[in-house]
């Protein structure tokens, strides 16, 4: 082991860089480390920065530049591969080089083995593919994460962290007085008085339970999630979304002066695993939920985790008392534990999956809020698609989805609101093309529809709908491989980030037309042995003008017409 040069002390301060906002917005602190070198096994490197939060340590590895040959990621893997390998000895090692460091771990309440460690790699320039298996021990931190996470800290402050927890993957249980304690494995829980209710008094199905009770705003932030615990993967659908920063700000002004708590309840879901306990005698009595057949008064147990209260109406009145950063906050903190909400919650059976309980989830908030001017139309529009996963809207956006993922497009079609401009804007060939092609009640001989059941015998059920996606998209990405291989490589890129480039809402919609086509006319179709007969694409799409694609308009008609002659030219005989 060498030393290398000293670092700088331990900081706070924000700073403009995308990591530092997030971060240090989340609440934790930063240790200097760029440019401190040391060894491992022999190996030299150095890590670009350092954040903790208690005993969370996060250790970060990011690049600016174009890395035109690839070695950054492998390199830094190859590297934090040997951290990971043994932390106690990277932690020796790295106290000997960087005093920052080390003054971090003699302040610190912790000892060295209760540190938690987490590797993320950031590229401000280069999507990585983060499912390719090739990354570990890192997460890959894109510009969609780094764009979601900023504008979260921006509307609910250092409350950001609890998504950040799981982001990270890291537990409650995992951090703070748990860990010190030896309890790091266990989940605790936190009581709650309250009256409950089974189905059978509410008309809910069996299984089902009420609970009203009253909690105070700080455990419910920590435990809380709107919609999808998942905002960084499904940004349509998080509460990134369907939190307002204005309107949070004028309720924490609301808070700060008038200090009064909003009186109305919140609706939100519970985990199968809360329990009820009685007193009886004089001693506490852990209840079966099975004989709650009346309005019992009982102690509520929510589990201390991240993630188990979804809230569904009320997500405002919650975040208001976030820990933010304004100049409200003085005042909000003090009522932050302090004072409570009237919260009405809805207890899951214990045999609910996660897809049901989204679809239950994303049900209830349309049908409380479907009427209010106040959630965005397209939000509405994503919410449906969860809750009729078979309408041709909802396959539609399966489908382009699944070819972002996989096939010729990936990585090149925007997938949420996060993506940028520079990639192939997908709602006209959802909401215009695609959908109509895929829809299971068309009656046209050129549905894809029409070629499953020929492929498969029977329709598509709500069980069967993942592998109709799959079908739909690999038909689609098949023909798409044939156009590429006649392409010249500088043509397969966005036309709105490349003078050559030829992918546009315009080519992908002609291509689905010109499928539609082939399955109406037969290139397409089910063998008699059940398997799909296809032209040789790679081989039919020869002599393709790209210049022609490339210069074709962006009207309905114009991507109708490049279909059909797309066709004509090259499939039909």
């Amino acid at each position: 082991m060498v030393a290398g040069k000293k670092s700088k002390t331990m900081t706070n301060v924000p700073k403009r860089n995308v990591l530092d906002r997030i971060f240090l917005g989340c609440g934790f602190k930063e240790i200097s480390s760029d440019g401190v070198h040391f060894y491992i096994d022999g190996k030299q490197g150095e890590i670009d920065k350092i954040f903790y939060y208690e005993n969370l340590v996060v250790i970060c590895e990011e690049t600016k530049g174009k890395d035109k040959d690839n070695s950054h990621l492998p390199k830094k893997r190859f590297f934090h591969g040997l951290i990971r390998d043994d932390y106690l000895r990277f932690v020796k090692q790295y106290r000997a080089a960087n005093s920052g460091f080390d003054d971090f771990c003699k302040e610190s309440e912790y000892r060295e083995d209760d540190f938690v460690f987490k590797h993320i790699y950031h590229s401000e320039v280069k999507e990585i593919d983060a499912s390719s298996g090739h990354v570990f021990p890192f997460l890959i931190f894109g510009k969609k994460n780094a764009i979601y996470f900023d504008s979260l800290v921006k509307t609910i402050g250092r409350s950001a962290r609890f998504e950040m927890f799981k982001y990270l993957g890291v537990a409650l249980s995992e951090l703070g007085e748990q860990k010190i304690a030896g309890r790091s494995g266990n989940i605790l829980v936190d009581s709650f008085n309250a009256f409950m209710l089974s189905g059978r008094q509410t008309n809910y199905p069996d299984g089902f339970y009420i609970a009203s009770f009253y909690a105070d705003p700080k455990s419910l932030i920590s435990r809380a999630y709107v919609l999808r615990r998942d905002g960084w993967e499904h940004p349509d659908y998080s509460y990134q979304r369907i939190l307002k920063r204005n309107k949070i700000k004028k309720m924490r002004e609301h808070l700060s002066e008038d200090e009064k708590v909003f009186v109305n309840n919140l609706i939100v879901t519970l985990p199968h695993d809360v329990t009820v306990s009685k007193l009886r005698d004089g001693k506490e009595v852990q209840l079966d939920m099975k004989d709650v057949n009346e309005v019992e008064p009982v102690s509520l147990k929510i589990p201390r985790e991240l993630g188990v209260v979804g809230i569904i109406d009320g997500q405002h009145r919650v975040f208001s008392y976030h820990e933010g950063y304004d100049e409200f906050e003085n005042n909000i903190k003090k009522m932050r534990g302090r004072q409570n909400l009237l919260v009405t919650g809805i207890v899951f059976p214990e045999d609910y999956t996660s897809e049901q309980r989204v679809k239950f989830e994303a049900e209830l908030f349309l049908k409380i809020n479907n009427t209010q001017d106040t959630v965005p139309a397209e939000l509405r529009q994503h919410l449906e698609l969860i809750v009729k996963p078979l309408t041709p809207l909802a396959l539609s956006k399966a489908i382009v989805d699944h070819l972002a993922l996989n096939g010729p497009l990936k990585g090149l079609l925007q997938q949420s609101s996060l993506d940028g401009s520079d990639k192939v804007k997908t709602s006209s060939i959802v909401n215009y093309v695609l959908s109509r092609v895929v829809a299971l009640e068309s009656r046209g001989d050129n549905a894809f529809s029409k070629l499953w059941l020929s492929v498969k015998g029977e329709k598509v059920s709500e069980s069967l709908r993942g592998e109709y996606v799959e079908f739909c998209a690999n038909e689609i990405n098949a023909a798409l491989v044939g156009f590429k291989k006649n392409m010249k490589k500088d043509c397969w890129l966005p036309k709105a980030s490349s003078d050559e480039g030829v992918l546009s809402p315009t080519f992908i919609n002609s291509v689905i037309i010109c499928l539609r086509e082939a399955v109406g006319g037969g290139q397409l179709s089910a063998s008699s042995n059940g398997e799909i007969e296809r032209p040789d694409y790679s081989v039919a799409f020869r002599g393709i003008d790209s210049s022609s694609i490339r210069q074709a308009g962006s009207s309905t008609s114009a991507w109708s017409k490049l279909g059909v002659d797309l066709y004509k030219n090259f499939l039909a005989y």
